[in-house]
């Protein structure tokens, strides 16, 4: 899947997904039992690159990920902080991490200075910015998409070097998604990003 075929995706199966507060309050006390098979996590994808890494994967995520499914050359590595999901991903052959993106120790898991893309459907200013912040160190920086609730928080993450943020009341839905109709045309992008930016700045 193509940069452009993810950003369709994102926008065409536009629903806000819920913040991941209960996961924050409780990661403390959670990371007890997670750290404990750490290393046989990190086995799982030691191994892959030129992944795509989506974060979240409840409602928007879902069609996403449905969508990337139908590639089979296509390696995915899911972020989620549902345990229902990331075992239920797991069964169906997903590489899964249970997790905030935000950490570090889930980003090293995830492989993502070895990935191609990263989908992030969770609308978290604070997560989002820290994993700009830590793709920003790496020698290989893959494409990154993601979601933003106001222009405000837009702004910022295209300042911190998001590759497109996703505006549901300004990207409008399915119809923007008619008009990505060609995957190989990477200066769609571009093309939107300015568009966008205008909304942002006015």
């Amino acid at each position: 899947m193509t940069f452009v075929g993810a950003i369709t995706f994102v926008i065409s199966t536009y629903m806000i997904l819920n913040n991941n507060y209960l996961y924050k309050v409780l990661s403390p006390f959670l990371d007890i039992f997670e750290r404990s098979n750490i290393k046989e996590k990190r086995v799982a994808t030691e191994k892959i690159k030129d992944h795509v890494v989506l974060i979240g994967v409840r409602r928007m995520g879902e069609g996403i990920l449905e969508a990337l499914k139908k590639d089979e050359k296509t390696k995915i590595v899911a972020v989620d902080f549902n345990p229902d999901i990331v075992e239920s991903l797991k069964e169906d052959g997903i590489i899964s991490f249970y997790g905030d993106i935000a950490d570090e120790e889930i980003q090293e898991l995830a492989q993502i200075d070895k990935a191609k893309l990263i989908i992030s459907t969770i609308s978290d200013l604070e997560d989002n910015m820290l994993l700009l912040k830590n793709i920003k160190n790496l020698k290989k920086k893959p494409k990154v998409v993601l979601l933003a609730l106001e222009k405000h928080e837009a702004r910022e993450l295209y300042k911190e070097g998001a590759d497109y943020v996703v505006i549901p009341h300004i990207a409008g839905g399915h119809h923007l998604a008619k008009l990505l109709v060609d995957d190989n045309r990477i200066e769609l992008i571009e093309k939107y990003r300015e568009k966008d930016m205008k909304d942002i700045l006015s």
